[in-house]
């Protein structure tokens, strides 16, 4: 192919992406209702005046603003936003400094809106850090019960406090003991609806920890989510969502590349500007669109 045949297939390409933007920023607008979410002025402004989006989850929206924009939002202004659902100001539930009986669920969603801000290393992170510092348990594990709570937790915290890299080399070294304790390729494998979870999680873990099983569980995890996307049981935002937990371009021992995932997404979406449900969204039509939106950018780029 001509240096001229590879510029316009460039920019063929780059004008369906510019399509499927438009369709998705018109499908949100056509579902703003005076009931929806209220995102914080910052985000409005970078999703071009959408300022409300009906059952949008904020981490999809801190992805949005970040991503889809093609603004680094790594300022100021998205460590205010942080900020502020690390101390219980504008999310009902979000964990406090004072308070350090907070779910995990609602840490682990701090970590996510960070995730998707640019913001994971940012100070503001620090009250997180001091809290799952002190709740991880002897073996190295966080949650109250064994199982697959407690690993979906550990893998995923462990992920973003190596990711954040402000924790103690000890606690994720604990962490890692306690995975590597309880890592079967079992658990990763056979029905996806069912080891979703315990997947994403073994994945992100090890893909920004060096372990001496990192190489094996990743390349596990890798077959299992081609598997489960060639079987239709993951859409290919599931599998962009993971390489961005996993700041990765590729999955080991995968062929689908991060152009072959390009492509699903742009195919995948419907003429009315959605995309069909996939897991990682958890059911929200509109932050599925604005993760799909996020996940074009970063595979487009």
């Amino acid at each position: 192919m001509s240096r001229e045949d590879t510029a316009k297939q460039k920019e063929s390409y780059a004008e369906r992406v510019r399509e499927a933007v438009a369709r998705a920023q018109a499908f949100l607008a056509s579902r703003r209702t005076a009931g929806s979410v209220k995102f914080p002025r910052e985000i409005v402004d970078l999703l071009g005046g959408a300022a409300t989006v009906t059952g949008t989850d904020l981490r999809a929206a801190g992805v949005a603003a970040r991503h889809h924009s093609g603004v680094m939002f790594g300022s100021s202004a998205a460590r205010k936003i942080l900020q502020e659902r690390v101390i219980g100001l504008a999310v009902e539930g979000a964990p406090t400094a004072a308070d350090e009986s907070v779910s995990a669920s609602a840490i682990l969603d701090c970590f996510a809106l960070a995730d998707a801000l640019g913001v994971l290393r940012a100070p503001e992170i620090a009250p997180l850090v001091g809290m799952l510092t002190k709740a991880q348990r002897t073996d190295g594990a966080w949650a109250d019960e064994q199982g697959e709570a407690s690993l979906f937790l550990t893998g995923m915290f462990g992920g973003y406090l190596a990711r954040s890299f402000q924790a103690r080399p000890s606690v994720l070294a604990k962490a890692g003991q306690y995975l590597a304790s309880q890592w079967l390729p079992a658990r990763v494998s056979g029905d996806i609806s069912l080891c979703w979870g315990t997947l994403v999680a073994f994945a992100h873990f090890y893909a920004v920890n060096g372990d001496e099983l990192a190489d094996e569980v990743l390349q596990r995890c890798g077959r299992e989510l081609e598997r489960g996307y060639r079987k239709q049981a993951l859409q290919a935002l599931d599998l962009a969502y993971v390489l961005a937990l996993c700041e990765s371009e590729a999955f080991p021992a995968v062929s689908l590349t991060s152009s072959d995932i390009a492509e699903a997404l742009l195919t995948a979406q419907h003429a009315d500007g959605s995309w069909p449900e996939a897991r990682c969204a958890q059911g929200d039509d509109e932050g599925t669109v604005f993760l799909a939106l996020a996940a074009l950018k970063r595979l487009t780029r």
